[in-house]
């Protein structure tokens, strides 16, 4: 039992020590809480404001391009199309004409 007694007391007194650091660091942190704030809410603010509005901002702008895409993509399109389709078919025309004057050459050869 004497040799439990000092080990029991010293894990009491741990604890002791431990709750009474909590407890002043919870009413420092309490006392010190309002200074603090009033230190840190302006800048906070304004840095929050400032990542909400660019956020906003970039969000808004997104929008607007795909509006305008979409808005505008049947025109391009209508427009565009039957140039590309053009194109497209001239390159598969001689890409067809490559491929068969390649083809009578190796059976030629």
């Amino acid at each position: 039992k004497s040799k439990l007694e000092p080990s029991i007391r010293a894990q009491a007194e741990g604890q002791i020590r431990m709750q009474l650091e909590d407890q002043i660091r919870i009413t420092t942190e309490a006392r010190m809480r309002p200074q603090v704030e009033r230190q840190l809410r302006p800048q906070l603010e304004a840095s929050i404001r400032s990542q909400l509005e660019t956020s906003i901002r970039l969000q808004l702008e997104e929008q607007i391009r795909l509006d305008t895409e979409n808005r505008l993509r049947p025109q391009i399109e209508s427009q565009l199309r039957p140039q590309l389709e053009g194109q497209i078919r001239g390159q598969l025309e001689s890409q067809i004409r490559l491929q068969v004057e390649n083809q009578i050459q190796s059976d030629s050869d």
